[in-house]
């Protein structure tokens, strides 16, 4: 009677310990996952199933038994129906030459690293000849005789086009349209040296700016602006509003391309990089955007990984599970032994794909499937029938609650048996059997899933401080798989059973480890060879060049004006001075030192130049005569300008013919 009253206090102490204990419940919820994910693929994001990718991967393509499990993804099923397109046959000219260009490829390889060696030489060698003629443009820039280029300076540095077209509309405001005129085509030839087309140098004319411009684009463009500067500069024209106007179009359609193409390389590379890993398509049945979306709407929180699996931090249980499908994240050795160090101290690891993938210390091993079913190597038609699919049974169960025992003076008290939480079912559908053997899977039966037969799909276990809930294939966590009838409340129920409200999903380039230093990073990537190479043959370089420096050198030349340029100035000055006659003068003098050094003896400066350039005695003599007359007078007495410059040319011309003959 005392046994049976202390048994029935004992039970009922139990029962309210149980009641008033609070119940550790995840914030995931199996019961509205099914329903969450018809919201997600009804909001029309997805089209995987009604227009998938084409055409279909690898991994897609594996997934075509559960097209059918699923309403409405006629679409899939219709090109899963399609068998793969056989990859065309080389000739054996072809092979061969793929094989012959597969021997030169590591050649190839390293001619490319020595140009692209030469080419940043070549970029660091432009910018410091870029710097010294930017020294030589300044003089040229504020010349007192003749104005080449704008006396205007911007107040960047010369190459800023968009300064120099800044400073123009500046000169065009306060009415100097010829300085703004000259400034409208140095932006302009600014613009084309920055992006290659032309090379901006002291001695070079604008002609041959048109003539040697690389770009065909903006060669027209530029042949009509500098046809407007010449006519100002040297053909006495009017630097008119219009005119103005005109090469303010020309000079910023010049230098807005050279922006525009900037801007567009810089788009091209946004998208190529959108485009990329990271970026994944909602129309690819094998994707991992379905899973990300269904835990944001159950409530969890999805945190990225800052970098490689090998940089897990170790802060015990805190912090995200990482879901990581091992058959698209490869994990080189160092992640493998880091990754299992961090579960080790307390991390979470939903691992999922062939066990043949996973760390070896899991003591995870696949199982081949049965010879009863159909290859799918042979049978590529079978991949579209869903009877191929198998089903899971998986089970998952409430955290465990803690009891109190009650001691008994009775020694013939029996322990009271604990009864195990109901276990929660879910049925789910695979695209194919992945079953594997795993040693001690029993150790925490709060998540198991087993196939019909008893065979193991995935568990969830402890090791050392951690967890690991492995799935021997990752259909649970693809597009596909979650929107399969089922699934979705099934693999709920398994993360569920990890405690977690934070997971973190694993991107394929994560698993690489990155280099501690960047001699190691040369190493990874094979340029190991080189490093010795240069290792060996810089010393000998530094000698070689060491030895040429260290004889002496006279100093070179200083750098002189160009001889147009001269020309030019004179031409400049005489025309600013009205100084004809002068020249004139100055010319005759030149001439008569060299005819009489060229004449004989009794025979006189006229008579040798009508003789010899083949002209009227009388009108040579008149014009030298003349000739002679203007160096008697001094410079600006005399204002007969077109008069000199006539007998200046007739002068010149006779010269030139007599001088020929004597040569």
């Amino acid at each position: 009677m005392r046994r049976v009253a202390l048994r029935a206090v004992t039970l009922a102490a139990l029962a309210g310990l149980t009641l008033s204990a609070p119940t550790a419940r995840a914030a995931l919820d199996p019961s509205t996952a099914e329903a969450d994910t018809r919201a997600i693929l009804q909001s029309g994001d997805y089209s995987f199933c009604t227009k998938p990718d084409e055409p279909l991967s690898d991994a897609a393509r594996d997934l075509c038994p559960l097209a059918g499990q699923i309403p409405g993804c006629t679409a899939l099923v219709v090109l899963c129906d399609k068998p793969p397109e056989p990859e065309p046959k080389l000739s054996a000219f072809w092979e061969n030459v793929l094989k012959k260009l597969a021997e030169a490829a590591p050649f190839v390889a390293w001619a490319f690293i020595a140009a692209l060696i030469g080419l940043v030489a070549y970029l660091v060698v432009r910018a410091v000849r870029a710097s010294n003629d930017d020294a030589m443009l300044d003089e040229v820039l504020v010349a007192s005789d003749v104005t080449l280029l704008p006396d205007a300076r911007p107040p960047a540095p010369l190459t800023d086009a968009e300064a120099l077209l800044q400073r123009a509309a500046e000169a065009r405001a306060r009415g100097d349209a010829r300085t703004a005129l000259f400034t409208y085509l140095a932006a302009a030839l600014r613009a084309l040296d920055d992006r290659g087309a032309v090379r901006v140098a002291r001695d070079r004319t604008n002609g041959e700016y048109v003539r040697t411009c690389k770009d065909a684009a903006a060669r027209p463009v530029l042949r009509e602006l500098v046809r407007e500067v010449d006519t100002v500069q040297f053909g006495g024209g009017d630097a008119t509003d219009q005119v103005v106007s005109l090469a303010e179009g020309q000079a910023k359609g010049i230098v807005r391309s050279t922006v525009a193409a900037t801007l567009a390389i810089g788009l091209m590379l946004v998208l190529s990089a959108c485009n990329g890993a990271g970026f994944g398509s909602r129309g690819n049945p094998a994707g991992r955007e379905l899973l990300q979306a269904l835990l944001v709407k159950q409530g969890a929180e999805i945190s990225s990984l800052p970098g490689s699996l090998a940089n897990l931090p170790m802060r015990g249980a805190t912090g995200p599970a990482v879901i990581l499908d091992a058959e698209r994240v490869p994990l080189e050795p160092e992640t493998r032994a880091h990754l299992v160090a961090w579960v080790n101290q307390g991390g979470t690891l939903v691992l999922a794909g062939s066990p043949s993938h996973w760390p070896s210390e899991l003591w995870a091993k696949s199982l081949l499937a049965p010879t009863t079913e159909p290859s799918r190597a042979t049978d590529a038609a079978s991949t579209s029938t869903s009877t191929d699919s198998v089903r899971v049974r998986v089970e998952t169960r409430d955290a465990p609650v803690k009891t109190a025992t009650i001691d008994s003076d009775d020694d013939d008290d029996e322990p009271l048996p604990i009864k195990r939480p109901a276990p929660h079912v879910h049925h789910v559908v695979l695209s194919r059997r992945a079953a594997m053997t795993w040693p001690s899977e029993e150790r925490a039966p709060r998540a198991i899933a087993r196939f019909e037969d008893g065979e193991l799909y995935g568990a969830l276990r402890d090791f050392g401080e951690g967890k690991v809930l492995g799935l021997a294939s990752g259909d649970l966590l693809t597009n596909l798989g979650l929107a399969t009838p089922g699934n979705a409340a099934a693999l709920v129920a398994l993360l569920g059973a990890l405690d977690k409200n934070e997971f973190s999903i694993a991107r394929s380039e994560q698993g690489i480890t990155p280099p501690s230093n960047p001699f190691a990073g040369l190493l990874h990537v094979g340029l190991g060879p080189a490093l010795v190479h240069v290792a060996l043959f810089l010393p000998l370089l530094f000698l070689a060049y060491g030895v040429r420096q260290a004889a002496p050198r006279e100093e070179p030349p200083a750098r002189r004006r160009a001889f147009a340029e001269h020309i030019q100035a004179v031409g400049a000055l005489y025309s600013r001075r009205r100084a004809a006659r002068h020249a004139l003068a100055v010319y005759t003098k030149h001439v008569d030192d060299r005819v009489r050094a060229a004449m004989g003896r009794g025979e006189g400066a006229a008579q040798f130049l009508a003789t010899r350039g083949g002209a009227d005695p009388t009108f040579t003599a008149a014009l030298y005569a003349r000739a002679l007359a203007a160096q008697n007078e001094s410079d600006g007495t005399s204002r007969a300008t077109s008069d000199a410059l006539a007998d200046l040319q007739r002068l010149s011309e006779l010269y030139a013919r007599a001088m020929s003959r004597v040569r």
